[in-house]
């Protein structure tokens, strides 16, 4: 395996003082550590930033413009590694993460990939995934093969982010995730799905 795709993680954020430590803890316990660590602030209003700062290997970027599409976009222009992987403010990611994203993309055909979202903080979570499985399941037959990114959990090739950036849509209250991957279905590139 090629250890030498750095792996840029991106994590848009607005008031997510109380689950952003947690979702940083776990990424300092990576079985291999992610090239960079962006947290973009989009406007918190709490101690946000604060949480942030603890950790040494966080550089924190302010975006003004409200919206998460805002605060990705700064976060993935501001990305150095080969790879742009994306997680929410309280995504955990299991100690692995880092590795199957490099794994993945030793296939030089794979653009972008999306791995699994089980929702932990929630009442009855056992129920609210097999829920939200069935209708991703339900929306993966209507779709064929269609793959479509999950903004908690996905990666692509940097390269592939500057090729579909100029067509994406800069409107704030709309899922840029889903943006993204139909762009990028648009320009003919690869999307795969990971386990993770």
């Amino acid at each position: 395996m090629n250890k030498n795709l750095r792996v840029s993680v991106v994590i848009p954020v607005y008031n997510e003082e109380d689950d952003l430590a947690a979702c940083l803890e776990a990424l300092a316990l990576q079985s291999v550590a992610p090239y960079e660590v962006i947290v973009v602030d989009n406007n918190s209003t709490d101690n946000t930033v604060a949480v942030a700062l603890r950790f040494p290997f966080v550089r924190v970027l302010h975006e003004p413009k409200q919206g998460v599409v805002h605060a990705r976009t700064t976060g993935f222009d501001a990305a150095r590694g080969d790879i742009i992987a994306r997680i929410d403010g309280d995504t955990l990611v299991p100690t692995n993460w880092t590795v199957s994203i490099q794994k993945i993309f030793q296939d030089d055909s794979i653009d972008a990939v999306s791995g699994v979202a089980l929702y932990y903080n929630v009442a009855l979570a056992g129920v609210f995934n097999a829920i939200d499985l069935f209708f991703r399941r339900r929306l993966s037959w209507q779709l064929r093969d269609r793959v479509y990114l999950y903004g908690a959990n996905m990666a692509m090739r940097r390269s592939s982010w500057h090729d579909v950036r100029p067509h994406l849509c800069g409107r704030g209250g709309m899922h840029e995730d889903y943006d993204i991957a139909i762009t990028c279905r648009k320009s003919a590139a690869r999307l795969s799905l990971m386990n993770v």
